[in-house]
């Protein structure tokens, strides 16, 4: 698959390459992290602004017809590197649990790591499902509770817990989705 330049300065892939750059910043603030007065905060509005620009392209490819293979690539390659920045930074700093940290990489690694094989047999991207974006928006809601108020708040074990059951029930719907893609293009 060769990915044009055409496709590459379309709105939404603009966007997307933008909220990929926002993992420079996120990581400088938590390499910084306690020598930032306020660091949670200024966390917390990258995580905004990537929110934000994750739902704009999304909306631009949808409403003005500009969704691309491109595009269908960098949209969770962007949201799986951000939300392993945060993980791996909030695991190093005691604030989330190990096997939480491991559970969210490993989804993230099997699901990338899958979504190339399978393009690789298939010769087409798949587009992220619905429930694979819930999760991680839900992921999104975890890091927001624990820095805003900590590890031990109700809201943020409860966001936890609910994050790591749809983690697992995401490795299965995309395997199941994966296996069932493959079968039907005549590969197994």
């Amino acid at each position: 698959m060769i990915i044009s330049l055409k496709e590459i300065i379309l709105l939404p892939n603009l966007i997307t390459l933008f909220r990929l750059l926002l993992s420079v910043p996120i990581a400088i603030v938590f390499l910084n992290y306690s020598s930032i007065t306020d660091s949670n905060y200024y966390i917390l509005a990258i995580i905004l602004v990537a929110f934000l620009s994750d739902l704009a392209d999304g909306f631009f490819a949808r409403r003005y017809n500009l969704v691309s293979e491109t595009g269908k690539l960098l949209d969770p390659l962007a949201d799986k590197l951000l939300t392993g920045i945060i993980i791996i930074f909030l695991w190093k700093l005691s604030i989330v649990p190990t096997l939480y940290m491991v559970l969210l990489i490993g989804r993230d690694l099997l699901i990338f790591s899958g979504g190339i094989l399978l393009t690789s047999k298939i010769k087409k991207i798949i587009p992220s499902n619905n429930f694979g974006k819930l999760t991680v928006f839900t992921i999104g809601l975890y890091f927001i509770t624990v820095l805003v108020f900590n590890k031990d708040n109700i809201t943020s074990i409860i966001f936890m817990y609910l994050s790591a059951i749809m983690s697992l029930l995401s490795i299965i719907i995309y395997l199941h989705r994966g296996l069932k893609i493959y079968r039907d293009h005549g590969s197994i």
